[in-house]
């Protein structure tokens, strides 16, 4: 059985998590929409989102926290690359953020 387990992992199999089969050979992978994508950061607590790049990988300007970041969301709507780049312009000016998000973009 352990044998058996290392030969999946050697095969590579084990290294497609997200991916699934369909039919005889066939691999799918399940690749975010841009409006997904934006509907994970919004759900992640960031606002103010912003498109940078709209062709896949994602780039994104958005707000958490008062801090606003540079964002780069893979194909399978992970977030790779997350920077600071500096304050939103937004906090402590009164802003608020209300308690249930509008998906309004």
């Amino acid at each position: 059985m352990l044998t058996s387990a290392t030969g999946a992992s050697a095969a590579g199999v084990a290294s497609l998590p997200r991916a699934f089969s369909v039919g005889t050979g066939t691999i799918v992978h399940r690749v975010h929409s841009l409006y997904e994508a934006k509907h994970t950061l919004r759900d992640l607590g960031y606002y103010d989102i912003q498109v940078e790049r709209a062709s896949l990988p994602y780039s994104f300007i958005a707000c958490k926290r008062g801090a606003r970041f540079h964002i780069h969301i893979n194909y399978y709507g992970d977030l790779v690359q997350v920077d600071e780049v500096g304050p939103c312009r937004e906090y402590g000016s009164g802003y608020r953020r209300d308690r249930y998000p509008r998906y309004d973009y």
